[in-house]
């Protein structure tokens, strides 16, 4: 989703926004909730293969596992490759295993 140009361009207004208005607060916690649950499934799977620790801090790991994507790609205006993403997701993974 970040990699559309567009979606780039309106996600900053749209957080603003969400700063202002309760309305469109419930609207962004609706949508990042439900992102979060599909993350959950994904942390559920990696912890059964031992590929996360079984103790993991489950909301920093959803929040690690997007905020660095969304600071390059929306707040930077940098579109990382295939590798790039890559390598930055063995990083994340990284991070929540220490």
């Amino acid at each position: 989703m970040l990699r559309h140009p567009l979606v780039r361009r309106i996600l900053p207004d749209l957080h603003a926004e969400a700063a202002r208005s309760t309305e469109m607060r419930a609207i962004d916690d609706r949508v990042a909730q439900a992102r979060r649950e599909r993350a959950e499934d994904l942390l559920d799977r990696w912890v059964r293969r031992g590929e996360l620790p079984k103790n993991l801090d489950r909301n920093l790991a959803l929040d690690l596992l997007v905020a660095p994507q969304y600071w390059r790609m929306v707040v930077r205006g940098v579109t990382p490759t295939y590798a790039e993403l890559e390598r930055q997701s063995r990083a994340i993974v990284a991070g929540l295993t220490a």
